[in-house]
């Protein structure tokens, strides 16, 4: 007697090949959110860091450079405490619109030969002009920069609404209120407040790109510069 066996008949097997192909997606799908999750969750904690050494750089701005790589200004060579620089620039920086900020690029500098094997990099913060000014890549490749760098704007808060910031010749306090959109008082002895609010938005940087407001930060953060 012949045994016959049964096959899968051509319906079964697409049948079977349509329930695979959607379970493929869906593992796919899983796998493109698992690691855009974690592409994201790396860029906060680089973003992070940034923040962290921009708090730093503007707490002693001697550090800050300038994207030739000299320093603003040497420490041997300040007229006048960090916290008045800082004042400077952000002169009229009410973030009302985008060129009304300071713009910041933050890069990782190595500072042993490139041949040693266990490199020694260091934050660094570079100060530029405005949103066009941002270091070249020849720049960056002339300050031994390695690893990716961010780029910061930096405004006032719109904390500041409502404060009382301004002080006349005799230092007492007067009764305007700040509003956003407006500027600090010309002479930062007129300030009224023992500490500058700001706003920092944090950019992946990318040399020879056009920095503008129609990008995403990946970070937003509250700064304080105290006096």
């Amino acid at each position: 007697m012949r045994s016959r066996k049964k096959g899968f008949s051509l319906v079964e097997v697409l049948l079977a090949l349509a329930v695979l192909g959607i379970a493929m997606l869906s593992v796919m799908g899983l796998m493109n959110a698992t690691f855009e999750t974690v592409s994201k969750n790396v860029l906060t904690r680089q973003a992070l860091g940034v923040y962290s050494c921009l708090d730093r750089a503007l707490a002693s701005v001697d550090a800050v450079i300038l994207p030739d790589g000299n320093a603003f200004v040497k420490s041997d060579q300040m007229t006048k405490p960090s916290f008045d620089y800082v004042y400077d620039w952000l002169q009229g920086k009410t973030g009302k619109n985008w060129d009304d900020a300071l713009f910041l690029v933050c890069i990782s500098r190595r500072l042993n030969p490139t041949d040693d094997s266990t490199p020694q990099n260091v934050l660094q913060i570079i100060k530029c002009e405005n949103a066009s000014g941002t270091p070249t890549q020849a720049e960056l490749t002339d300050l031994n920069s390695e690893g990716p760098a961010y780029f910061m704007r930096v405004y006032l808060s719109p904390q500041l609404e409502g404060r009382y910031v301004e002080m006349d010749a005799k230092g007492e306090v007067l009764p305007a209120q700040y509003a956003v959109g407006n500027s600090l008082p010309a002479n930062v002895d007129r300030y009224a407040l023992p500490y500058l609010p700001l706003t920092v938005d944090i950019y992946p940087y990318s040399p020879g790109s056009a920095e503008s407001e129609e990008q995403i930060p990946v970070l937003t953060q509250f700064l304080v510069v105290s006096r």
